[in-house]
């Protein structure tokens, strides 16, 4: 699969950055990209399970499930 990202020309140094430290560490630049990718994507989604609703959970003596798992399908998930 290949991935092309525009870099406008006010972000130009990060590109001159990262050619820098990929030559430095001796890595590909597209390892180190998509490592970055994987970081900030993990990252961004903790943040989005952390911003969603939490409810609290009740025994009614009908087997264990809070009240998120019979709200699922309307969160979105």
């Amino acid at each position: 699969m290949q991935l092309n990202v525009y870099v406008p020309t006010s972000r130009a140094a990060v590109v001159t950055r990262l050619d820098r430290v990929t030559a430095r560490l001796g890595r590909n630049k597209n390892d180190v990209v998509l490592d970055a990718i994987e970081q900030k994507v993990t990252e961004m989604e903790a943040q989005l399970r952390a911003d969603r609703p939490r409810f609290e959970s009740f025994s009614i003596g009908a087997g264990e499930f809070t009240r998120e798992d019979l709200y699922e399908d309307r969160l979105g998930r």
